[in-house]
């Protein structure tokens, strides 16, 4: 279980960290203080909380571009004192700033030749994903369709249907 505590929000870091050690005596595998604002909130968290107090949970950190915590690596994190950092969304808004430049070069040129470029092409996708390797994978499931004098009519099935 991971105690997740937004108090901050409403009642001050001092609050959410009170908060967050009361989860720790009922027993969470990991603590999560929300939203702290500033460096030396993270570390006010992690001397309240982290292995100095001789109650050890793993802490957790969460980086959200434009939120309210000043984004850190995950290298100064651990260094302060987190074990797990989590980035949650990132991957979405890079991929929607990526879509409206290929929506916008596409209707301005009527084609996707401009960004192609920074594009996967075909097979450069099936690798990535790894269709050959499921292709082949498949394979070893298929069997000959015999016709009905025994022989085989050059189409396959699945054997285990």
């Amino acid at each position: 279980m991971i105690a997740r505590t937004d108090a901050v929000a409403v009642e001050g870091s001092e609050r959410a960290i009170e908060r967050a050690a009361h989860y720790r005596e009922a027993g969470a595998d990991m603590l999560f203080v929300e939203a702290p604002k500033a460096r030396n909130d993270l570390a006010r968290i992690v001397a309240a909380l982290g292995e100095s107090t001789g109650q050890s949970l793993p802490l957790m950190a969460n980086m959200v571009e434009g939120g309210k915590t000043p984004p850190l690596s995950a290298a100064e994190l651990e260094a302060i004192g987190f074990a797990l950092v989590i980035f949650p969304g990132g991957i979405v808004r890079a991929l929607g700033r990526m879509a409206s430049e290929y929506y916008a070069s596409l209707a301005a040129n009527g084609t996707t030749e401009p960004y192609r470029a920074r594009m996967l092409d075909f097979d450069g996708l099936n690798a990535l994903i790894g269709t050959p390797e499921m292709l082949a994978l498949g394979k070893r499931y298929e069997t000959p369709v015999l016709t009905a004098d025994g022989e085989t009519d050059g189409r396959k099935t699945d054997a285990h249907k």
